[in-house]
């Protein structure tokens, strides 16, 4: 089995094209027998635009939204699970500040020399949305980055022995045999276009 997760290593989770209401849970594996706080898990917003990708950190989940499985950590087996809800995103108290969906939105009311938000929606210079309202029609991230969560693994991290009962979900590697349909050859068109000879690779696959 191939894990790529690593002890005190970060990972980030986060949502493209998630909605205000969008709400989905997660689990993933910390370790047995470690020193992982569910609590620690904290919120971020991913700047997508940038590369390498920036994420700002926002502060811990609510009070509940990161557990142990069943909220047993005795039986959870090393697994913690996530709830992750956009209407966890922080806003501004102000309410003059619009919501970040909304400030989103109309940052991507482009371009700004066809098109322009007028507080609800984007319009063109006559006002109709008919063209400009595809620019904000799926949006990616709220205003400040897509929202999302980011854990560390603590140090005594390890994936499970070779003892793990599942079988190996993938498998085996076998040859393609060369035989019907497969054993088809290209074959030269009357105007010479292609393959050409050197288009032909050598019979040199797996049988």
């Amino acid at each position: 089995m191939i894990n790529v997760f690593k002890p005190s290593e970060t990972y980030y989770l986060f949502l493209i094209f998630a909605k205000q209401d969008t709400e989905q849970t997660y689990r993933f594996y910390v370790g047995d027998n470690t020193s992982f706080d569910p609590a620690s898990i904290q919120m971020i917003q991913a700047q997508i635009g940038k590369n390498p990708i920036v994420y700002v950190p926002l502060g811990p989940l609510p009070a509940g939204r990161a557990h142990w499985l069943n909220n047993d950590p005795t039986k959870a087996n090393g697994v913690v699970e996530v709830n992750l809800k956009l209407a966890d995103l922080p806003k501004d108290p102000d309410p003059n500040v619009p919501d970040p969906f909304t400030a989103g939105r109309a940052e991507k009311c482009q371009p700004s020399t066809y098109c322009s938000w007028n507080g609800t929606a984007c319009v063109d210079k006559s006002g109709s949305d008919a063209v400009c309202k595809w620019a904000v029609a799926a949006q990616d991230c709220p205003d400040g980055g897509c929202f999302g969560i980011s854990f560390t693994l603590p140090s005594g991290f390890a994936t499970r022995a070779g003892n793990d009962p599942r079988p190996n979900p993938r498998p085996p590697a076998v040859c393609l045999a060369k035989a019907p349909p497969w054993d088809i050859s290209p074959l030269k068109v009357p105007d010479d276009a292609c393959p050409q000879d050197a288009d032909n690779l050598p019979a040199d696959f797996c049988q």
